[in-house]
C-alpha cells in the first residue's frame, strides 16, 4: 500500500481531500468560540456538513479522481481507504483518553465503523462499475473486477440497510458492548 503512494496520481487526490476533511474538522471544532449565535449556527452547520460529506463520501471521490488521473485499480482501492482508516483511527484516539490500548483496538469494531465499512464497500463498488463502464465505452479492456464489484455492491448495500433498519444499529451496539464486557469486564 505504501508503494502505491509514491505516484502523484494516487497521493494528490488523497492529500487534497484530506486537507478539506482536516480543515473542516478544525473549523467545525473552533466554531464554538463564535459569540454570535447566528454566525455560530451558520458556520457549524455549513462546515459540519462539508466535514461529513467529505469524510463519508471520500472513497468514491478518491476512487473516481484517481481513475481520472490514470492510477491502477489497486492504487485506486488503497487510496480510497486512506481517509476512512484515518477517520476510524481518529475516533479510536479520542476514546484513548478513557481506555487502554487494547480497548481502543477493540473500538475499531464498533457499530458505526462497521456501518461505515459497509458504506465504503458500496461506494467503491459503484466507483468500480462507473470506471468499468467508462473503460468499455472508450474501447479499452473492461475491468475484471466487475463481478466482484457487483457482489460487493449487493452485500454492502444489504448490510448497510440491515444495520440501519435494525434500530439504526442498536442491537449491533449491544452485541459490541456485551463483547466488550466479556473481554474487558464492566469497568466498575
Amino acid at each position: 500500500m505504501i508503494a502505491s503512494f509514491k505516484d502523484k496520481r494516487t497521493y494528490i487526490p488523497v492529500l487534497v481531500l484530506l486537507l478539506v476533511v482536516t480543515t473542516s474538522w478544525i473549523v467545525y471544532n473552533m466554531a464554538r468560540y463564535i459569540d454570535n449565535e447566528s454566525a455560530y449556527l451558520f458556520t457549524a452547520n455549513t462546515i459540519g456538513t462539508l466535514f461529513a460529506l467529505s469524510t463519508f463520501f471520500s472513497p468514491i471521490i478518491v476512487y473516481l479522481w484517481t481513475f481520472k488521473k490514470g492510477a491502477r485499480p489497486s492504487q485506486r482501492f488503497a487510496a480510497s481507504l486512506v481517509i476512512p482508516f484515518l477517520w476510524a483511527t481518529k475516533e479510536c484516539i479520542r476514546v484513548s483518553t478513557a481506555f487502554g490500548f487494547v480497548e481502543c483496538l477493540y473500538y475499531y469494531f464498533n457499530p458505526l465503523n462497521i456501518f461505515y465499512l459497509c458504506f465504503v464497500a458500496v461506494q467503491i463498488s459503484i466507483a468500480v462499475l462507473i470506471c468499468s463502464s467508462k473503460d468499455k465505452a472508450a474501447g479499452l479492456m473492461t475491468n475484471k473486477l466487475t463481478l466482484t464489484a457487483l457482489a460487493s455492491l449487493v452485500l454492502g448495500t444489504c448490510f448497510t440497510i440491515l444495520i440501519y433498519v435494525m434500530d439504526r444499529g442498536e442491537p449491533l451496539f449491544w452485541m459490541f458492548m456485551n463483547g466488550f464486557r466479556t473481554i474487558f469486564g464492566t469497568g466498575v
